[in-house]
C-alpha cells in the first residue's frame, strides 16, 4: 500500500516460476579485509547434472568475462575465488573454485560503501523484471566530485556492461543470464526470466546489507 495513496497498491507482474537448470555464480573478493561478492544467474536449459560442470562452467565464465569484470575495478581489489550452485536441486553440492587476480583499472579507490552500479533488465515489467549488479573498489580517477562517473570509466566499464547480459557456451550447453527473484509473497518461490539488456549507471552507487549475509 502507498502511504501517499492509501487506496492505491501496486500489483507488479512477478517472473515466472524457475525452471531446471538454474545456476548461481558468485564472485568473491577482497578489498581493505573486507569480502565482496557479486552474483549472477544463468539457465542452461535442463542439461543433465553430471560431475564436473560447475568447474567446466567456471573455467568458461573466467575465459569470456574475468578480464572485462576486473577492468572495471581497482588494482586494491583481489578476486579471491568462485562459486557455482544449483538453485533448482538445492541437494547439489555448490562447487568453489579459488583463484587469485587483482584489478586491472588505476590504484586507489573510494570508500567501500559505494560502487558502480550495472543495472538488469527482464522482458517483465516492474521492481520484479528488474536487479542490479553494484561492482566493488571503484577507482578514484573514474568518478568526478558528484559522483558521476567520467567518460573514460564509462569506457573502462561498458564492455562488462555488456557481459553481464551475454550468454556463455560449455560444450553443447549455452548458459543464458537471467534475472531471479527468490522467496517473494506474491510470486513463486524461486523465479526467473531471461536477461535481455544491461546498462550502467552514470551515478555511483551505494552498496549496503539489509540483512546480515544478505545481499550485497
Amino acid at each position: 500500500m502507498s502511504r501517499a495513496h492509501p487506496r492505491f497498491s501496486r500489483q507488479n507482474p512477478q517472473l515466472p516460476p524457475a525452471v531446471a537448470n538454474l545456476w548461481e555464480i558468485a564472485v568473491r573478493g577482497m578489498v581493505e579485509n573486507q569480502e565482496t561478492i557479486n552474483t549472477f544467474f544463468y539457465a542452461d536449459g535442463g542439461q543433465a547434472l553430471t560431475p564436473g560442470i560447475e568447474a567446466a562452467a567456471i573455467a568458461a565464465w573466467v575465459a569470456a568475462f574475468q578480464a572485462n569484470y576486473l577492468a572495471c575495478i581497482s588494482s586494491d581489489f583481489n578476486l579471491t575465488a568462485y562459486k557455482m550452485q544449483c538453485l533448482t536441486t538445492p541437494s547439489r553440492i555448490p562447487v568453489v573454485v579459488n583463484a587469485s587476480a587483482a584489478g586491472t583499472a588505476a590504484a586507489g579507490h573510494l570508500p567501500s560503501n559505494v560502487g558502480v552500479t550495472i543495472l538488469r533488465q527482464s522482458g517483465i515489467k516492474g521492481q520484479a523484471g528488474r536487479g542490479r549488479i553494484t561492482l566493488p573498489a571503484c577507482p578514484v580517477a573514474f568518478a568526478n566530485a558528484d559522483s558521476l562517473l567520467t567518460v573514460g570509466a564509462l569506457v573502462a566499464i561498458n564492455p562488462f556492461a555488456g557481459d553481464v547480459h551475454t550468454a556463455f557456451v560449455v560444450g553443447a550447453v549455452t548458459y543464458t543470464p537471467q534475472i531471479v527473484s527468490r522467496h517473494n509473497k506474491l510470486g513463486p518461490p524461486l523465479g526467473a526470466s531471461p536477461c535481455l539488456s544491461s546498462s550502467i549507471s552514470d551515478v555511483l552507487g551505494t552498496c549496503r546489507r539489509r540483512k546480515i549475509g544478505r545481499g550485497k
